[in-house]
């Protein structure tokens, strides 16, 4: 009853949104408008217009404009720029994720920043927890206090098993693929199928394989040198109509580019 209560104040405060009364949203939330919420839980969070969420958790995150987030998606202080796009079964923890990227379902994200313009495909598992190697023993009983077994008897020391992973822009990540925690994937990369990437990749390059290895670049060193020179990833929507107009089908249209 209190979270009927607390829903109904919420709907009152927030009217120019759209939001079921099975949901349960903390009262000092900051929403813009035209949301559409479906059972959905919210709390310590921003929202701002236009976003879809339905049966989706988010907790201490930030969400721009356009947002969408598919059943059964958890996020845990992440930060969503407009237009991401999240599939089913997924979570995002302690993220950022950049303009009109899109994560299919079923992914894993975790202490990540990823660029705008990314297309992730199922499966995909980013910057997961590593287990220490160069201790005795490998368990979480000895470096975790709230480890699985739920006991701190034979704890030692904290140690921390997140690094950052860096994903560019305009990445392409592969079905079933796994990045290593800490690793940096430069603009434009390819990441095959089910590669697994333990080591940073440079722009442009085509990896594939168990581990990750190059296959070839995308394009040649001048027309790579000046996409990243370009920076058309950072350009505003009406810029990047017409920069994608004059590039798109034919890349030599690059070297005589205004966008400079």
């Amino acid at each position: 009853m209190l979270r009927l209560l607390k829903t109904l104040l919420v709907i009152l405060k927030h009217n120019h949104n759209s939001i079921s009364l099975d949901s349960d949203i903390s009262i000092d939330i900051q929403m813009g408008r035209n949301n559409k919420i479906k059972s959905s839980t919210i709390y310590n969070s921003t929202l701002a217009d236009n976003c879809v969420l339905k049966e989706a958790s988010v907790f201490s995150s930030q969400i721009a404009n356009h947002v969408k987030l598919h059943p059964e998606v958890i996020l845990f202080s992440a930060n969503l720029s407009n237009y991401v796009y999240t599939g089913n079964r997924t979570a995002i923890s302690n993220s950022n994720i950049g303009r009109y990227s899109y994560l299919a379902g079923n992914n894993r994200i975790f202490n990540t920043n990823i660029g705008s313009f990314c297309s992730i495909a199922e499966n995909v598992c980013i910057g997961h927890a590593e287990h220490p190697y160069q201790y005795f023993s490998t368990s979480p009983i000895f470096y975790k206090k709230d480890n699985p077994f739920g006991t701190d008897k034979f704890f030692q020391k904290e140690i921390n098993e997140f690094s950052t992973t860096s994903i560019g822009n305009d990445v392409w990540i592969g079905y079933n693929a796994y990045i290593r925690s800490g690793v940096t994937i430069g603009n434009g990369c390819v990441i095959g199928t089910g590669a697994v990437v333990t080591k940073n990749i440079e722009p442009y390059s085509i990896v594939a394989g168990v581990p990750a290895k190059n296959i070839k670049k995308r394009f040649d060193d001048k027309t790579i040198l000046k996409l990243e020179h370009d920076k058309w990833w950072d350009l505003e929507d009406k810029d990047l109509l017409q920069y994608a107009e004059e590039n798109f089908l034919d890349l030599s249209n690059l070297y005589k580019s205004k966008h400079v």
